[in-house]
């Protein structure tokens, strides 16, 4: 009966440190080197404030919003320096 309880304890913890090895082994496989990232670079410019050339546009406070000027994917170009 001894014996029997034995083999049973040493047949789990044998089991459970298959199963810890695994898991630990999947986790270093995946947990490699993260990947590249690319970031693009857009060309800026310099506009001082003293500038002569400086002009300044906006919307009228009615037709901003309804035009979508606060997101990120509005086409500010026609704003931009000539």
């Amino acid at each position: 009966m001894m014996k029997n309880i034995s083999h049973t304890c040493g047949t789990v913890i044998l089991f459970l440190l298959c199963a810890l090895s695994f898991a630990w082994s999947s986790v270093a496989l995946f947990a490699g080197q993260p990947p590249v990232r690319t970031e693009s670079v857009s060309k800026t410019t310099e506009t001082m404030l003293s500038d002569s050339g400086l002009e300044t546009r906006s919307y009228p406070m009615e037709k901003g919003e309804p035009a979508q000027v606060f997101l990120p994917k509005f086409d500010d170009s026609g704003f931009r320096d000539r």
